[in-house]
């Protein structure tokens, strides 16, 4: 997201914040039994996402 807003794509930007609330709400339905998705090592998946405070 924050890569899309400082090149000034805004249509990325925009899909990027879209996906990110779409997994807000995915998580807060409960998703897969409500526990957050994990990786072969079992970590948490972040997929490369940050989350920055404003």
């Amino acid at each position: 997201m924050l890569a899309a807003v400082e090149s000034g794509d805004q249509q990325g930007a925009r899909q990027a914040m879209e996906d990110h609330v779409g997994q807000i709400q995915d998580d807060l339905d409960g998703g897969a039994a409500g526990q957050p998705e994990t990786s072969a090592g079992g970590q948490q998946a972040a997929e490369g996402q940050q989350t920055a405070v404003v």
